[in-house]
């Protein structure tokens, strides 16, 4: 994640006196401690607050692009309270937004995909992300194992030196186990995101039943819960 988002903003330094980056308040330590670090060397970073189901408004995410903002930066999956990122709709609106107001490479699209591997498709082409980065343990494979998809055209600037290996982005002799271990791990949960969606659904659905029969809503505090079985979670609905 640290190569991610700092050799992006790090890169588009070149191009703007003062980068700026879009984000959500819920995101992942790993996220919102790398942009407190950049805030401390001028970076500008907007963090945009979700509405009570924990979605980010695409509207509110369009009107916070700036011409300075060089990268938008989510997950997938929150990993505490499991709500679901519109990827779609919002790279849609970042894509508009690169074509019609800057003209340029920026802003990048950056994905975390660390609690969302098992249960949803990550093709990059469909996703149309421009990086991408996943915590291999997440999945099955080794600890210290990880992933970055970059783009072809995506530029980032290395954080380290000494070494070539993975085209001079990251030195070190690379760890072979670990790789081929994530790649097996990766490959075997993406062949059956159906059918551990179908399991986490049923989670999910007995759950439920047995909050809503234990917890019966007050006349005048109402609540309703139902089951989203798209995004295989409780959603909660107040009246």
């Amino acid at each position: 994640m640290n190569i991610a988002i700092q050799g992006t903003v790090k890169k588009a330094k070149e191009l703007f006196e003062t980068p700026h980056v879009v984000t959500s308040s819920i995101e992942h330590p790993a996220i919102l401690e790398t942009l407190r670090a950049l805030e401390i060397e001028g970076v500008e970073v907007t963090y945009l607050t979700p509405n009570e189901k924990g979605v980010i408004d695409n509207k509110e995410f369009k009107d916070s692009l700036r011409k300075e903002t060089c990268l938008a930066v989510f997950s997938y999956v929150n990993s505490e309270i499991g709500n679901i990122l519109p990827v779609e709709e919002l790279v849609r609106s970042l894509r508009h937004f690169r074509r019609h107001e800057t003209g340029e490479k920026y802003p990048y699209f950056l994905l975390d995909v660390t609690q969302a591997a098992t249960c949803f498709d990550l093709n990059v082409q469909k996703l149309g992300v421009d990086l991408l980065v996943l915590d291999g343990s997440k999945v099955g494979g080794l600890k210290g194992s990880g992933l970055l998809f970059v783009k072809e055209g995506v530029e980032i600037h290395p954080l380290l030196y000494g070494g070539g290996q993975e085209e001079g982005l990251r030195p070190g002799t690379e760890n072979i186990l670990a790789i081929e271990s994530l790649r097996i791990a990766l490959s075997i949960a993406q062949e059956k995101v159906e059918e551990e969606s179908e399991r986490l659904g049923e989670i999910s659905r007995f759950f439920c039943r047995r909050i809503n029969k234990r917890d019966q809503p007050s006349e005048h505090k109402r609540k309703y819960r139902q089951y989203d079985s798209a995004h295989c979670k409780c959603v909660l609905q107040r009246s």
